[in-house]
């Protein structure tokens, strides 16, 4: 398992920096957002927000890099020069396309959206995919987690107190009704993340003078059956900060052989077409 995750890391190393363009603050139902909170002391009255992108893309094994983005400007400026060292701040990550009933569906073909209430939640790791896996979803579990998720993503959306700050970052009051931190009471063994996932880690540590792993966990509504991952909660990514204030995102092993392999064969049919 060591040189599996040894591997994978090297593999993510040797691709291209993915550049992120965020001109402005938009998304779509299901992109997938990193929040960062204080649980006390500088910044305790703000949260960051930043856009990974579409679930999906993750989901597929991209949307992927290595020092995606730095963030240090952003960190400093809301938690103090020391954030790297702190061991009061907290990130995690979640999506979900909507909270319609799971019975109204997209397609959850590899490349296609995803179902109703599909979840994508982060939980704590020591290292990428090292976190236990949520447990099977459920339409009425993963709808009351997809509510909240929908109340804290229409709050992104319609506040005039958003602000947009350095790197695609953007600033939110904690106090805000609806925000990350009303959802996230507590700290890393949260009994309120998103109304639903108790007493587990959702919520990874940022600073404490170390890399902070979460991964990335798809949670389907329906179970096993309808799940083309082979599971009702699976592994999709990775998402890493470490104490520089770089984002990183480690795609899925699995799914980073099937974009290999995809791209092999996009390469074979180029070769056919030109010969």
């Amino acid at each position: 398992m060591k040189s599996l995750r040894k591997s994978v890391i090297v593999a993510a190393a040797t691709l291209a920096t993915f550049s992120s363009a965020h001109a402005a603050w938009t998304f779509n139902d299901q992109d997938t957002f990193l929040a960062i909170k204080a649980t006390g002391g500088t910044g305790s009255d703000i949260n960051l927000f930043y856009n990974l992108g579409s679930s999906t893309v993750l989901r597929d094994g991209g949307g992927r890099g290595v020092n995606l983005v730095n963030i240090s400007t952003d960190l400093v400026a809301a938690y103090g020069a020391g954030w790297g060292t702190r061991t009061d701040l907290f990130f995690g990550v979640v999506a979900t396309r909507t909270n319609v009933s799971a019975g109204t569906t997209n397609t959850t073909a590899p490349g296609g959206s995803d179902a109703n209430r599909v979840l994508y939640m982060s939980r704590n790791a020591s290292a990428p995919f090292t976190s236990p896996l949520y447990t099977t979803g459920t339409n009425p579990a993963n709808g009351s987690t997809a509510g909240p998720i929908t109340s804290f993503k229409t709050l992104l959306a319609s506040t005039a107190s958003l602000t947009a700050q350095a790197n695609g970052v953007y600033s939110l009051p904690a106090s805000e009704i609806n925000s990350f931190t009303d959802y996230t009471l507590s700290g890393p063994n949260d009994e309120n993340s998103f109304e639903n996932f108790t007493t587990t880690a959702f919520l990874s540590s940022l600073g404490n003078s170390a890399t902070g792993f979460a991964d990335i966990q798809r949670i389907d509504s329906r179970g096993t059956a309808s799940n083309f991952l082979g599971g009702a909660t699976s592994h999709v990514a990775t998402v890493s900060i470490d104490t520089l204030g770089n984002i990183s995102v480690i795609p899925e092993p699995s799914s980073l052989m099937l974009l290999g392999a995809a791209g092999a064969a996009s390469l074979l049919r180029r070769r056919r077409t030109n010969a």
